[in-house]
């Protein structure tokens, strides 16, 4: 999902959001890994947004939820951006 977001100088930028469920994230993305640690790095990077009385969890409504809200982790991508590496075209031109 990408909302916009209000910046400064009356100018917006777009913003990537990635509203994942709970077990999800437990379970599949961090198969593997303890998901509270991840879940520290990714706080400590600016990249979750979270309510500070429900840990790591965001209360969100979410398409098809109707009225209630759900616990989700909500991962902001521009915060992890400068993280990945930058994609390096010119070995993908020179296989062709």
């Amino acid at each position: 999902r990408v909302e916009t977001e209000s910046a400064y100088a009356g100018e917006s930028c777009s913003e990537e959001l990635f509203y994942i469920y709970k077990l999800s994230f437990r379970k599949s993305l961090c198969k593997g890994f303890d998901y509270k640690r991840a879940c520290e790095l990714l706080k400590e990077r600016g990249a979750l947004e979270h309510h500070k009385s429900r840990g790591y969890l965001y209360r969100a409504n979410l398409p098809g939820s109707g009225k209630s809200k759900e616990d989700v982790y909500l991962i902001k991508m521009s915060a992890l951006r400068n993280m990945l590496p930058e994609a390096d075209c010119t070995d993908d031109q020179e296989a062709a």
